[in-house]
């Protein structure tokens, strides 16, 4: 074999390995451009400012529109603490699913208009003991918010 042949297998090689290396730098650069403006908007929708709950939350493809069903969970958790989940309580958690737009909305004070408009008379026992057990279990989970 000719070292002119050599030669030009070996910048064939080269360039093919230099152009191996560049796209897989192209494409990591790519993936992390998509993820940082995917925790911008994520944080934007959600009002989380802790940056690393978003990288978390972003690395595990959790969107906005997850966290936001996600966040109704202790509502119909609330409705159904009783085993039955009445019309009005559905009507209350569907009524909360349409004005719930970012997750700095309180859950807590929705869960207590789900399990008010069921119970009582006259104002006394709006709710009952397993809605207001199932509520403080949901105030120890949201650690740092506000409850009411």
């Amino acid at each position: 074999m000719s070292m002119e042949f050599l030669a030009v297998r070996e910048r064939a090689l080269e360039n093919q390995f230099f152009y191996r290396v560049g796209q897989k730098l192209l494409q990591q650069w790519q993936e992390h451009m998509r993820a940082e403006k995917d925790c911008r908007q994520l944080a934007t929708e959600t009002g989380i400012k802790n940056e690393a709950v978003i990288a978390e939350l972003v690395e595990l493809r959790i969107t906005a529109e997850t966290l936001l069903a996600l966040s109704l969970v202790p509502l119909v958790q609330v409705a159904w603490a009783d085993r039955i989940v009445e019309a009005t309580e559905r009507a209350a958690v569907l009524k909360a699913a349409e004005g719930v737009t970012s997750l700095r909305n309180d859950v807590i004070s929705h869960a207590r208009k789900v399990a008010a408009v069921t119970g009582g008379i006259l104002g006394i026992g709006l709710v009952s003991q397993k809605e207001e057990a199932v509520r403080d279990e949901l105030r120890r989970a949201f650690v740092g918010g506000t409850t009411e």
